[in-house]
């Protein structure tokens, strides 16, 4: 009987029924050995790319080279070599031989770059003059002063280098006083109006391409005539009558219009055209005058300029425009002591701006939205601020004792008059200012104003007074007074015309003297950048021998690179003066010798 065992009372192996643990150490080891395996296999592999890089980097020297320029020991590793360098080179690490081949190859490339003798690179040059652009771009944005260029002038003038060449237009071109005159951005074209009711467009391209002679020792030299290209002509009435019945409309204050045509039949001004501007880009020419119409002129024709259209508002005569810089944004200034803000371009009224007591005489707006009035009898400059709906007014006319007492300065009741014989009061003697006739900007914060006491004033929006005065600028004449006793006393002549070279330290004055005086603007001492004052740069003679009153003025700066800002390279400021023998907004003086044309002077400095 075989032996049968309980299963119950079997031994088991405990040992044998425990879970075995893994053998760490073996698979420890195993992981190293791959991470090693690893590790080796990503350094071969940067190794492969550094040699890989270097026989770039060297096949690119290679190719860039001659094969043999002094440069083949820095770039091979032979060990036949036994200089110096060859064994610097056999210890040197890859790092130091990377960078010394980057260094070689930057030396190659700057050589290549390098121009040879009486070469030049025209991809540098349009680079340089791309920046030219956009900084001076940059700079009118700012709105501030930026250009300086009056000691240059005052230098050239003292040291009699500076060269002008003189042109006028022609003597039957304009038989009535010249009333305005504008030059576009690049003086190639002149724009002039007058009293018979006429634009005439001038071609001025000859000026600067003319050469004057070498062995000449003048330093002014009058050439000869520019000539017109074409004739905006004034509308003619097609019946007698109607020019007749314009006529005592002119003479009468109580009319609304001085044309009775109808909107778009109407081809030109009817009566004296006293103001034009033209936009930078030279595409609309805008005109006003007796009539009191805005007139629209398309210029982009070459051949013919169009009348648009005549744009009514004004209640009494258009005395000033004013485009403001880059847009086609129009300002009308009028008798009827209103200032209109138009956009020519879509032919639409914008708003109108009140404030002025008086007739505006001038009015000045430049890149920004900040315009300049004169408002002559009322005697005073305002600034106006477009966005903000807001003006700043700045009182003229003089001090006096009188005036002091109502700002509130005040006066000593105790003081001795001044005996009017004295030398004291001869030397001090001023005039009060009984009109300010014109204006002009320098920047968004300066500007000046002149008047009938022939005083011109530097003014600055953060002061209510003028930062300086100059009294009587262009001198003063002496005039009979009759009556019991015939006597003689000396008056000063009025400033009628001012202008500015936009943003530039350089500014223009004219009157009946028979002069265009230049001036500067002058900082403050102690290196102050503000500008305190101005001085006499130089003068041009417009006609001494017959003078006639400087109704207009205009000026542009160019130089032969394009950098107009720049104060190293040679300049050359072509001068506009618009004559007459006549005031452009009145008959209060004639002076009959004198020739109603206008003079074109180009200074090279």
């Amino acid at each position: 009987m075989p032996n049968i065992v309980d299963p119950f009372f079997k031994s088991v192996d405990h040992t044998s029924s425990k879970r075995k643990r893994p053998n760490r150490k073996k698979s420890t080891i195993q992981t190293g050995k791959s991470k090693s395996n690893h590790k080796n296999k990503q350094d071969t592999k940067k190794s492969k790319k550094k040699d890989e890089l270097d026989e770039e980097i060297e096949e690119n020297l290679d190719d860039n080279g001659d094969g043999d320029d002094g440069l083949s020991a820095d770039l091979t590793d032979d060990a036949g070599g036994e200089s110096e360098e060859d064994e610097d080179l056999e210890h040197e690490t890859p790092a130091q031989k990377r960078l010394r081949l980057a260094q070689v190859y930057l030396d190659r490339l700057q050589e290549s770059k390098e121009p040879e003798e009486g070469t030049f690179d025209a991809a540098e040059i349009d680079r340089e003059i791309i920046s030219s652009r956009l900084q001076q771009d940059y700079l009118e944005t700012t709105g501030k002063l930026y250009t300086y260029l009056g000691e240059k002038l005052k230098t050239s003038f003292q040291n009699s280098t500076s060269k002008q060449t003189i042109w006028k237009t022609g003597k039957q071109q304009h038989r009535l006083p010249v009333t305005c005159a504008k030059l576009n951005q690049d003086g190639t074209r002149l724009y002039v109006a007058d009293k018979q009711g006429k634009i005439i467009q001038y071609d001025c391209s000859q000026i600067w391409s003319f050469s004057p002679p070498t062995d000449s020792t003048q330093s002014t030299a009058h050439v000869g005539v520019i000539r017109p290209l074409r004739v905006m002509q004034n509308h003619v009435p097609p019946k007698s009558s109607d020019l007749q019945k314009f006529q005592k409309k002119q003479e009468s204050k109580k009319h609304k219009s001085l044309s009775n045509a109808a909107p778009g039949t109407q081809d030109g001004h009817i009566g004296e055209i006293l103001t034009i501007d033209i936009t930078e880009d030279e595409t609309i020419l805008a005109s006003g005058g007796k009539d009191k119409l805005i007139g629209v002129w398309d210029l982009t024709d070459s051949q013919s300029s169009k009348w648009k259209t005549g744009l009514r508002g004004h209640k009494d005569v258009i005395s000033s425009i004013s485009f403001q810089a880059g847009t086609p944004t129009l300002y009308s200034a009028s008798y009827d002591r209103m200032i209109k803000v138009f956009n020519l371009e879509s032919l639409t009224y914008s708003e109108t701006l009140f404030g002025h007591q008086d007739r505006i005489h001038s009015i000045s707006a430049l890149r920004n939205e900040f315009v300049v009035s004169a408002g002559g009898r009322d005697r005073t400059c305002r600034y106006w601020k477009i966005v903000d709906e807001s003006q700043l007014v700045f009182r003229g006319g003089g001090n006096s004792k009188m005036r002091d007492l109502i700002d509130g300065v005040g006066f000593d009741p105790n003081e001795e008059p001044e005996d009017p014989k004295s030398k004291k009061a001869r030397s001090t003697t001023s005039y009060a200012e009984g009109s300010i006739d014109c204006v002009c900007m320098v920047d968004d914060k300066l500007f000046l104003s002149g008047g009938d006491s022939g005083s011109i004033c530097l003014w600055t929006t953060s002061k209510k007074k003028p930062l300086f005065t100059e009294a009587l600028a262009h001198g003063a004449e002496a005039i009979t007074v009759t009556g019991t006793t015939d006597e003689i006393i000396n008056q000063p002549r009025w400033v009628t015309a001012l202008y500015c070279v936009p943003y530039s330290d350089l500014f223009l004055s004219g009157s009946w003297d028979g002069l265009v005086k230049i001036w500067r603007l002058v900082k403050g001492d102690r290196g102050s950048s503000d500008i305190r004052k101005f001085e006499s740069v130089g003068q041009i003679d417009v006609g001494l021998q017959s003078p006639g009153f400087v109704n207009s003025l205009h000026a542009i700066i160019l130089s032969n690179d394009g950098d107009n800002h720049s104060t190293s390279v040679p300049k050359k400021l072509l001068i506009c003066t618009g004559l007459g023998q006549e005031h452009r907004l009145g008959r209060w003086k004639k002076i009959a010798q004198a020739k109603n044309h206008c003079l074109l002077t180009l200074i090279e400095f």
